[in-house]
């Protein structure tokens, strides 16, 4: 961990998320982060239950391989081992977090009334 200021932004986002995960809501967030940015507001209702389903099975399967690849007494690990692990799972995220920037911006885009016409 560095010693660098972190900008306001920064510091609200750490905040937040340390709040509503001592509050048990950190799925739930980033559940209603991921609707708000990558689910048509058009999404029916099928979709919406069955997208957040998908979203927190995600979550649960990466809390599970998190356990396992995280070592225990048990089961020793050298940190090199660890750290590419990790830098896999993070590469891995790195590149489907393009894709969610790139839907969110379309999404973004979709919701926007046309040039000369007023949103309702």
């Amino acid at each position: 961990m560095t010693n660098e200021k972190k900008n306001p932004l920064e510091e609200l986002t750490v905040a937040v998320v340390n709040r509503l995960t001592d509050e048990g809501k950190i799925i739930d967030a980033g559940w209603i982060s991921y609707r708000i940015a990558c689910i048509s507001p058009a999404a029916s209702a099928t979709q919406l239950i069955e997208s957040e389903m998908n979203f927190k099975a995600g979550a649960a399967h990466m809390w599970a391989v998190i356990a396992i690849i995280t070592p225990d007494g048990d089961t020793p690990m050298d940190e090199e081992t660890q750290m590419n692990r990790m830098i896999k799972i993070s590469n891995e995220l790195e590149a489907f977090s393009k894709i969610m920037e790139q839907r969110a911006r379309e999404n973004v885009a979709r919701q926007r009334p046309p040039a000369g016409r007023k949103a309702h």
